[in-house]
């Protein structure tokens, strides 16, 4: 399986509000000898690229086995050993969890002692891949879970203003009714004119007018196994 470039996202993606600085984010947070490396509900293997070449060993653990990760397996209960990896990457996975503080107990469990946990999760988005979806986080909630599971917080950073979160809600709109209009023609101006034009304009007024009064898409946070 070849892995998409997270920051080479087409400006006819739908999520490319969200997805393409979250990827910037997690490439300058990874800025470090990741050595072991465990990617934990891994999905389509979406950041694979930013660790596989740099570790020692790689390893993806997902629930959903027909996505071919290394461990079919679930987060609340990893079947790993413990102390068992120096990098731990979980991304935009814990709002699916019911239980967010027994994952983070197992991160704890399988990283080796001081070892990174790389870790994002949205604090706006519509939901999805229902029924499982079940939390949104601000930095506060962040930061106090990994306190209660043994994890000393080295940076937290927001991916995504004020502006980027309307935009994004915006765009999810209008490339929805890119695939729901009647006509071919309407469903192309929706989806490769207008909608582009939205993700263009708004990463470009995000960076220019970064508005962080507490509308944020998504965290990042960087933290350390105590």
């Amino acid at each position: 399986m070849v892995a998409r470039d997270p920051l080479s996202l087409s400006l006819e993606d739908p999520h490319k509000i969200s997805r393409e600085p979250l990827g910037a984010m997690l490439r300058e947070m990874s800025d470090f000898d990741p050595a072991a490396t465990l990617d934990v509900g891994a999905g389509e293997l979406g950041y694979r690229e930013l660790f596989e070449a740099r570790s020692t060993s790689f390893v993806s653990v997902d629930l959903d086995a027909s996505l071919r990760p290394t461990i079919a397996g679930s987060a609340l209960a990893l079947p790993l050993r413990s102390e068992s990896f120096d990098t731990l990457l979980c991304t935009q996975t814990l709002e699916h969890l019911p239980h967010p503080v027994r994952a983070l107990e197992e991160f704890h469990r399988v990283l080796r002692a001081h070892g990174r946990l790389l870790l994002s999760a949205p604090q706006s988005w519509p939901m999805h891949m229902v029924p499982n979806d079940y939390y949104r986080y601000t930095r506060y909630g962040l930061q106090w879970m990994l306190a209660q599971t043994g994890f000393s917080i080295e940076r937290i950073e927001p991916c995504g203003g004020a502006i980027a979160t309307v935009g994004q809600y915006v765009a999810l709109g209008i490339f929805h009714l890119g695939a729901t209009a009647r006509h071919s023609r309407t469903r192309r101006l929706w989806r490769r004119q207008i909608g582009p034009l939205v993700n263009r304009i708004t990463l470009w007024l995000d960076r220019r007018y970064p508005i962080l009064d507490g509308n944020v898409l998504n965290w990042v946070v960087l933290a350390r196994r105590t």
